[in-house]
């Protein structure tokens, strides 16, 4: 890649892309502490890695900028969608599960550009 390639309306898209997926990924890294803490039971680690290795052996790909990395992550996130949409509709639904929800479908979408703008970056289509 060149340096006209790096300055371009694309590659501040990916920038500004990466940046919302890590904030959006992080917030939900900390919704899933949050839970655990918060459970009548205490806290549990078997849960809190149960919920969230899925999605942490993709964060070296996302660290590194690998776009096959975060199209994957919105084939993960579907499974994680199903459960929150679940809740959601829970005779007992809680404001977290509204909130997972949200963030599922924020980082779904997210990831899914981000993955389509790196491609067009990497391939120097614009």
């Amino acid at each position: 890649m060149n340096d006209n390639t790096h300055n371009s309306p694309l590659a501040k898209k990916v920038q500004i892309a990466c940046i919302i997926n890590y904030t959006l990924y992080a917030l939900l890294m900390g919704l899933f502490v949050f839970w655990n803490f918060d459970r009548e039971s205490g806290f549990k680690l078997s849960i809190l890695l149960l919920q969230s290795l899925p999605l942490l052996a993709f964060l070296p790909g996302m660290i590194q900028k690998v776009y096959r990395v975060y199209s994957w992550i919105c084939f993960i996130l579907l499974f994680y969608f199903i459960f929150a949409v679940q809740s959601v509709f829970s005779t007992i639904g809680d404001p977290s599960d509204f909130f997972f929800l949200f963030l599922i479908v924020l980082l779904f979408n997210s990831s899914m550009m981000t993955s389509r703008w790196m491609q067009r970056l990497q391939k120097g289509i614009s």
